[in-house]
């Protein structure tokens, strides 16, 4: 299911200091009024994100380079802000009210 948003990381219920997580901002109405192409996908169960680079050669002919990132959690341009905090933030605020630090960005 890409595009959709998951709590991904295997090592789930490990203490783990950092954690990253991503979240894909949909296309805006100018920019595909521009023309501009959505170079991004996510797969969300895996935590993976695939950007898409639209290239020319020195041919001239047009390729694509795809390159793909991992994080412990990805959320796709729809998935709500509900989803986001449940999967990543939710746990850093419960252990924040038990003494312990933690940030959010």
């Amino acid at each position: 299911e890409w595009e959709g948003g998951f709590n991904s990381n295997p090592m789930d219920g490990v203490d783990m200091r950092i954690r990253v997580a991503v979240r894909k901002r949909p296309i805006s109405k100018k920019e595909e009024d521009m023309g501009e192409i959505d170079v991004l996908q996510v797969h969300g169960s895996k935590g993976l994100v695939f950007v898409h680079q639209p290239k020319t050669r020195v041919d001239l002919s047009l390729t694509v380079e795809s390159g793909m990132f991992r994080f412990d959690n990805g959320f796709g341009a729809f998935c709500g802000n509900k989803e986001v905090y449940e999967c990543s933030v939710k746990g850093v605020v419960g252990r924040v009210w038990e003494g312990c630090r933690g940030s959010v960005f």
